[in-house]
């Protein structure tokens, strides 16, 4: 693959080049200015992997447009004959990335996983023969990283860090259990008594 990729020209710095491409192993992304530019480069990178022995899987392959505009119509790309569906978001590299660059919808689907790595680890989190601090490695260790995963990308807003906290907050009060007042009676942990725990 990386044969195939060196074949594309790339000249010019960033700023001013009329594609890019970013490559994982066998997954790419073609990014152009102008759809002329990235048809092209497809075209390219098709025959290229061809020589190889490489075939472009038409099926993965999705076609998204950004801009500015509001009122544009998804409309699928034709290369040499075959279709390519047009998209408003894919996921690459296990985050997603979408045509109004966002970052709300990318959340929302990290908390998911969090949620399901929080279902998986129920029977440890439930078991009376660890304690708080045992249970919170399990946390800081196999969940947490599940909804942080690609933060460092992120550009965070109000909403989508406050979002991430009650996440959070939710799981360690599951963890720490309520708190008996002097008064004899039990509550949540409030915000700020959960921020001294952990």
């Amino acid at each position: 693959m990386e044969a195939a990729l060196l074949k594309i020209d790339l000249r010019g710095n960033i700023s001013a080049r009329t594609k890019q491409m970013c490559a994982y192993a066998d997954d790419v992304v073609i990014i152009a200015k102008a759809q002329k530019a990235l048809k092209e480069t497809f075209i390219t990178l098709q025959k290229e992997a061809e020589k190889l022995g490489l075939i472009i899987n038409t099926n993965k392959t999705e076609y998204m447009q950004l801009t500015r505009k509001t009122n544009i119509i998804k409309e699928d790309t034709e290369v040499k004959g075959k279709s390519y569906e047009a998209v408003n978001q894919f996921i690459y590299l296990g985050s997603q990335i979408n045509s109004k660059i966002s970052i709300q919808e990318e959340i929302r689907l990290r908390i998911q996983a969090g949620n399901r790595s929080l279902f998986a680890n129920k029977k440890l989190l439930n078991n009376k023969d660890f304690n708080a601090a045992s249970k919170l490695q399990i946390y800081k260790s196999i969940i947490r990283p599940a909804v942080t995963y690609g933060c460092e990308k992120w550009a965070m807003t109000v909403t989508g860090q406050n979002r991430l906290l009650v996440f959070e907050r939710r799981l360690l009060r599951k963890i720490y259990g309520p708190t008996l007042d002097n008064d004899g009676t039990w509550r949540i942990k409030t915000n700020d008594e959960l921020e001294i725990v952990i």
